[in-house]
C-alpha cells in the first residue's frame, strides 16, 4: 500500500473513532438521565449502537451494571450485533442483543485521547463518592 493510501485509510479510520465516541457521549447523557431510576427498578438502559456508522441508530439494550463496566475503559463500545470493523476493533464480549467492541492500534489512540471521555469519566467517578 503506498504512502498516501495508507494516510488516507488512516483518515478514514480515526473518522470512525471519533464517530463512535461520539455515540458514547449520546449514550453517556441518556445514561446520566436514566441511571438512578433504571438502576433502582431493575430495568435497562435503551441506548444506540455506538458503531463507526454516522447514520446507524440501531437500538440496544443493556443493563445498567453492563453499561458501567464498559463505560470504565475507553476503548471500548456497545454495538449492534456484527457492526464491528476488525480492522479497527475486536468483539470482546456479547449480551442478549449487543456485542462489546474493543478497539486497538492508531483507533484505540483516538479514542483514548477523547476528551469526551475523560469529562464522563470524571462525572461518573463523582456520582460514586
Amino acid at each position: 500500500m503506498s504512502a498516501q493510501l495508507e494516510t488516507q485509510q488512516f483518515g478514514r479510520d480515526e473518522k470512525s473513532a471519533r464517530n463512535q465516541a461520539l455515540f458514547r457521549e449520546i449514550n453517556e447523557r441518556i445514561m446520566s438521565l436514566s441511571t438512578a431510576f433504571a438502576a433502582a427498578h431493575g430495568l435497562q438502559l435503551d441506548l444506540i449502537c455506538e458503531c463507526s456508522d454516522e447514520s446507524c441508530t440501531n437500538p440496544i439494550r443493556v443493563a445498567v451494571e453492563d453499561y458501567q463496566r464498559v463505560r470504565a475503559s475507553a476503548n471500548r463500545f456497545l454495538i449492534y450485533p456484527r457492526h464491528d470493523i476488525p480492522r479497527l476493533e475486536r468483539v470482546v464480549d456479547r449480551g442478549n442483543g449487543y456485542e462489546i467492541v474493543e478497539k486497538f492500534g492508531g483507533a484505540a489512540r483516538v479514542v483514548a485521547e477523547d476528551p469526551l471521555h475523560a469529562t464522563t469519566e470524571m462525572a461518573s467517578d463523582s456520582d460514586y463518592h
